[in-house]
């Protein structure tokens, strides 16, 4: 990992959001709940899958798979799986880097803020910070064959750690993760590769493989379109046995407005889902396992 201060290095374009299509990220996301106590540790391994069109703008799909382990007093530990899970939906435009939250855009970082500026409380990773957030300096870190700009923030951020955020790739505590996060929650980012390759770490093993149970890949390659959609979405997978799952299709309020039972074959399977009867807006695709494991699931936006 190289560094250098920008005076030293030649002009360059912003990189975009993410700057690869092989991208993937390692992120922890961590709860603590006193009473009773627990404390549960999300695993993620964050990666591209496709793009979404919505009011005429292009946005990159991000989702993750992993774990999650939920720790008690007793001793006791409980660990689920999860595969495919939408993480978030981010575009790219000139300086701007902005998340798509339901129909709602936020601003996660502009790439034009210099040293000596105030981060702009409406900042997606910002929200809730009690105090003016400075960036103190701007220089360059090498991940893989460019120069990437790093921000580094003057003022504590959570926890009492001065952050910082690199183009292209997120900041400390992970992607779109809140820097202003409550003493019950936390959240760290780990590392970043392309290629199954770690460029980029932050003082943890990069581990680029999910511990997936069998169940978890049940459906393969899932495809849908088209995205938006008028009404009618084709949905496109592979399993590699007949089983039973359910189709749920839940509204932006996480409301289960349809669900469907479907007996799907082994290999490739074909199905459509009419959504014509409902007002625009984006839903949620999701399928389940006979024991109501989440196979996958993806966003959709309908538009008449």
């Amino acid at each position: 990992m190289a560094f250098a201060f920008l005076s030293g290095i030649s002009a360059q374009e912003y990189i975009p959001f993410p700057p690869d299509s092989t991208s993937m990220w390692r992120v922890n996301i961590y709860n603590w709940n006193p009473n009773p106590w627990e404390v549960t540790t999300r695993r993620l391994l964050i990666f591209q899958d496709g793009q979404t069109v919505f009011n005429g703008k292009v946005y990159n799909n991000f989702f993750a798979s992993g774990d999650i382990t939920t720790e008690w007093s007793n001793g006791n530990t409980s660990t689920s799986t999860f595969s495919h899970s939408e993480y978030c939906t981010i575009r790219t435009e000139e300086s701007k880097v902005y998340v798509l939250e339901f129909t709602i855009e936020h601003l996660l970082f502009d790439y034009a803020l210099q040293s000596g500026d105030t981060v702009p409380d409406d900042f997606y990773i910002n929200y809730g910070s009690q105090n003016p957030i400075v960036v103190s300096s701007v220089d360059s870190v090498l991940i893989g064959n460019l120069y990437h700009k790093r921000y580094n923030f003057a003022d504590p951020l959570y926890n009492g750690t001065a952050g910082w955020f690199i183009e292209g790739i997120g900041h400390q505590f992970g992607i779109m993760e809140s820097a202003c996060m409550t003493p019950d929650q936390g959240s760290s980012f780990l590392c970043y590769a392309e290629n199954g390759e770690s460029l980029f770490q932050e003082g943890a093993l990069c581990e680029l493989t999910v511990n997936i149970p069998e169940i978890l890949p049940a459906v393969l390659n899932p495809k849908i379109s088209p995205n938006p959609t008028t009404g009618l979405v084709s949905v496109e997978f592979n399993t590699p046995h007949e089983m039973q799952i359910s189709v749920q299709i839940l509204d932006i309020t996480g409301r289960i407005i349809k669900n469907e039972g479907w007996l799907v074959n082994y290999g490739l399977n074909a199905r459509c889902i009419d959504l014509s009867g409902l007002r625009n807006g984006f839903y949620m695709i999701v399928f389940e396992g006979s024991n109501g494991e989440r196979l996958f699931n993806q966003r959709v936006v309908l538009q008449h």
